[in-house]
C-alpha cells in the first residue's frame, strides 16, 4: 500500500484513498453513559449523545462517496466509493472501487472474520489471498492490508473530532428527523522522530483543514450522514510550499442498518 508522501501524492490509487480517508476524520469517542432525555439544544449535547449511542452499536453498514480534485484548477484527480459492513467483535466486509486521474478503475475487497483475513485486488489479479495476522512487518502489502483490518476491528468511531462545532437546528433526511451539526478542525502533521537535521528543513508537513456537516437522529442519537470538505497542502517547517499542488476532497458518508444481524462468510483463496 503506497504511503502518502511528497513524491507520490500525485498518484493516489483507490486503496490508498481508502486508508487516507480513514485518517481524515481524526475520530474521538466518549463512551460515558449520560441521560439525554428531552430536546438537545447545543452541539456539545448532540455530539456527546451520539458518542454514547455509537458506543452501544453492535453492527452497522456505511457507504462513502469520494471526489478529489486539485484546488488550483478544480481538475478531478480521483473518485471512488467505499462500503463497510461491521459487526462485533471484529467481523468486517470492506470494499472500495474508484479511479484516479488518467488511470483505470480499481477494485479492492477485504473480509476478516473468525480470526482470518482475506483480500482481493484488481491490481494483483483479482483473486482472493489469505493474509497471516502475524505477517513479517517487512511485507508492505500485508502491512497495508492488516492496517485496514485493525482500523475497522475496533468498536465503531463515527463522530469526528472538531475544534469548533455549532448546532444548526433540525432537518429531515430520508424521512428521518435529524440534528444538523456543523464543525471544523485544522491539523498540522508533526515531523517524525529521527529525521536528520539536514533533511528536516525540507521535510514537508501535511496541513489538513476540514469542515463537517453531521446529521444525528433526534430519536436514537445515532449518526446518519456525515459530509466532509477537506483540503490538504504540504509545507516545510521553514514555510516553503511543497511542489505538490493542494488537494481538495469531498466525502459523503451514510450510516445504515444499525444493530441488524450480520453474517460474513469467508471466501476461498485462489
Amino acid at each position: 500500500m503506497t504511503p502518502i508522501t511528497r513524491s507520490n501524492v500525485r498518484r493516489i490509487p483507490t486503496i490508498t484513498i481508502a486508508v487516507l480517508v480513514l485518517t481524515l476524520f481524526l475520530l474521538a469517542c466518549d463512551a460515558s453513559p449520560t441521560d439525554r432525555s428531552g430536546n438537545l439544544t447545543s452541539a456539545d449535547e448532540v455530539l456527546a449523545a451520539a458518542r454514547d449511542a455509537v458506543s452501544a452499536v453492535t453492527s452497522y453498514r456505511s457507504k462513502q462517496r469520494i471526489v478529489g480534485d486539485r484546488q488550483a484548477d478544480g481538475r478531478n484527480i480521483a473518485t471512488g466509493t467505499l462500503e463497510l459492513i461491521w459487526s462485533a467483535p471484529d467481523n468486517i466486509d470492506f470494499r472500495s472501487e474508484g479511479i484516479e486521474e488518467g488511470g483505470e478503475q480499481e477494485e479492492f475487497r477485504l473480509i476478516s472474520t473468525d480470526g482470518r483475513v482475506f483480500a482481493r485486488q484488481s491490481t494483483t489479479g483479482n483473486v482472493w489471498k489469505e493474509y497471516d495476522k502475524h505477517a513479517n512487518p517487512e511485507n508492505r502489502e500485508a502491512r497495508g492490508i492488516l492496517s485496514v483490518v485493525r482500523r475497522f476491528s475496533a468498536a465503531p468511531e463515527l463522530i469526528p473530532a472538531m475544534d469548533q462545532a455549532e448546532l444548526v437546528g433540525t432537518t429531515v433526511i430520508d424521512g428521518l428527523s435529524v440534528y444538523q451539526v456543523e464543525g471544523t478542525i485544522s491539523v498540522i502533521q508533526e515531523v517524525p522522530d529521527g529525521v536528520p537535521a539536514d533533511v528536516l528543513k525540507d521535510w514537508p508537513r501535511q496541513q489538513t483543514d476540514s469542515t463537517y456537516q453531521l446529521y444525528v437522529s433526534t430519536s436514537d442519537f445515532l449518526p446518519r450522514r456525515l459530509l466532509t470538505d477537506t483540503s490538504m497542502k504540504w509545507e516545510t517547517p521553514s514555510g516553503d510550499t511543497s511542489e505538490t499542488e493542494p488537494i481538495h476532497m469531498e466525502l459523503t458518508d451514510d450510516f445504515l442498518d444499525y444493530n441488524v444481524p450480520v453474517t460474513i462468510e469467508l471466501p476461498e483463496a485462489g
